[in-house]
């Protein structure tokens, strides 16, 4: 997991700055077209089409490299990189969410502890994007009494998590788990067919730097 972490880091960086200055070129092009138009109704309207285009695709672009290794984790931490990856994750997606922490202001996990409550909180997300229909996630990140707890909580469909044991979300959740042993941590999920899932990662963080 170590060899794929630094994978992730070399793409996302590679992703940054080799499609970063070429947006901006891209930027200038359509901005030089567009004082060329004449007001040419029908070639102003081609231009804006290119441009939502390209908008979209840099965005997705953006948000491809974040999903892979947001460089945000390891400068800033953990609770950071949530904030921001909350923030982005709802507009590329048009769900509303919000992102509450306690008692993690300024405070650094082990890099491995950080890495998989990151991963673990992707996988959440990714799930409440394929499967629960839901316009609303919250998440929630704090520290008591020596534990690192991460919630993610949506207003979806909601299953029951024994009966997907086989689907892709069941194949999700083993996922969490895996993660959240690595470190020593557990996963508990929490679904009513309705209502919606909550999501619980609880990992001990005695140590914090």
């Amino acid at each position: 997991m170590n060899a794929e972490e630094q994978q992730r880091r070399r793409t996302a960086r590679e992703l940054h700055d080799t499609l970063g200055q070429q947006p901006a070129a891209l930027h200038v092009s359509f901005e030089l077209l567009k004082s060329k138009g004449n007001n040419d109704e029908t070639v102003l309207t081609d231009i804006h089409r290119m441009r939502e285009i390209f908008d979209q695709l840099n965005s997705s672009v953006d948000f491809l490299a974040w999903e892979l290794r947001p460089a945000s984790l390891d400068l800033l931490g953990l609770d950071a990189a949530l904030r921001t990856y909350v923030q982005n994750w709802s507009e590329q997606f048009g769900i509303e969410a919000a992102y509450h922490s306690t008692g993690m202001e300024g405070a650094r996990l082990l890099p491995d502890v950080e890495t998989q409550l990151h991963r673990i909180f992707q996988e959440a997300l990714q799930n409440v994007h394929r499967h629960a229909n839901a316009d609303r996630v919250n998440v929630l990140f704090e520290r008591p009494d020596g534990q690192a707890v991460l919630i993610v909580e949506d207003n979806g469909a909601g299953y029951d998590p024994e009966q997907s044991i086989n689907d892709e979300r069941g194949m999700g959740l083993i996922n969490m788990s895996e993660r959240a042993a690595l470190v020593n941590g557990n996963i508990e999920i929490e679904s009513q067919e309705g209502v919606g899932t909550i999501v619980f990662g609880r990992v001990p963080v005695s140590d914090v730097i």
